[in-house]
Order: C-alpha cells, then structure tokens, then sequence
C-alpha cells in the first residue's frame, strides 16, 4: 500500500469514528451505575465544599481533604457520579478519574472547613 492509501484509510477512519459520534456518546460519563446522580463537587481555596446529595449533607474526611493548598488530583474536573454505597458512606467518580469518598458532615472525622485555614 502507498502512502496516499495509507493515510486515505486513516482520514476515513477518522471522519467515520467522528461523524458516527453523537453528543450523548461524547459528553457521558463511562459508566453511571444505577442509583448515581451527576454531581459538580466544587472546590474552596483549600478544600472540598460540603454538599447536599441524596436529602444529606455531605463532604471529605478532613484527613482526605486534597490538601492544604488547593491541591486537587491532576486530572480533577469536578464533575462526576455520586453514589451512596451505605447509609454513612457515599462515593464520587469524577470524569477525570478520581474517587472520593464522602462522610455525612456530622460524622466525627468531617470538620466545618468553609472558614479553616490553609497551611
């Protein structure tokens, strides 16, 4: 095969994988199981924000919080699924990658982080 074929054959299967695509396919998550519910889990300066899911407030350990300086994990979008996988436990898949695991804000190693501060 010449070259011209060879890169006429990579051009189509591009075009076709690209036409083929709909915007549902491009923008869902991998793999919403059933019970999860498409969340944004925002970011403070220097932690994760509390959140309401499932009629409960919720938010990380103050142990797992991403870190003292804003760090979040690198491929963070912030967008994702959360599940409740037990009466005290929730998990979020963010579509960068990352899990998180969340505590109701009552629970004793949850502490108000809305005024903490950074280190």
């Amino acid at each position: 095969m010449g070259v011209a074929a060879a890169i006429a054959v990579l051009v189509a299967g591009c075009i076709a994988t690209t036409d083929s695509a709909t915007p549902e396919t491009k923008e869902a998550s991998p793999a919403v199981e059933a019970g999860s519910v498409l969340v944004e889990v925002k970011l403070g300066h220097c932690f994760v924000e509390p959140m309401v899911f499932d009629g409960k407030r919720w938010n990380v350990p103050f142990t797992k919080q991403f870190g003292w300086g804003g760090l979040q994990p690198k491929n963070w979008e912030g967008t994702g699924a959360m599940t409740r996988v037990s009466e005290e436990r929730a998990r979020f898949e963010d579509d960068g990658g990352s899990t998180v695991i969340f505590l109701p804000v009552d629970h004793a190693s949850v502490r108000p982080v809305e005024n903490a501060l950074c280190d």
